[in-house]
This record gives structure tokens, C-alpha cells and sequence, in this order.
């Protein structure tokens, strides 16, 4: 449970790491919802797996952030 806990924040830790780019995006509604999906799409990739890594992986997804 801890490893669930703590991947949220290991994920925003490295979002925030590498967001140099951001400051280049220019359609913000198009990045928002482009990261609303990708948190959809690895929340339900999390769901179907039987694997704590894959889970802990797309928990700790920069989109989420």
C-alpha cells in the first residue's frame, strides 16, 4: 500500500523534473485534455493487470500531475 502511496508523488516529483517543455505549449485546453486521457487510459491499463509494477508505473504517470 505504501508503494501505491508513494508512486503519486514519486510521478508528480518527475513531471515536475522534466517540465521544462511545457513553457513551448501553446494550445493549453489541447494539453489538458490530451493529459485527462492519458490518465484515463492508464488508470484502465492499471485496472486489467495483474501486475503491481505495471500499476505503480501508471500511478506514477507524469499525465496525473
Amino acid at each position: 500500500m505504501g508503494l501505491l502511496y508513494s508512486a503519486g508523488t514519486v510521478g508528480g516529483l518527475l513531471a515536475t523534473a522534466t517540465s521544462g517543455w511545457t513553457s513551448r505549449v501553446h494550445h493549453h485546453g489541447r494539453a489538458v485534455v490530451l493529459a485527462a486521457a492519458t490518465w484515463g487510459a492508464a488508470t484502465a491499463v492499471a485496472a486489467l493487470t495483474n501486475s503491481i509494477w505495471l500499476v505503480l508505473v501508471a500511478v506514477a504517470g507524469g499525465a496525473r500531475t
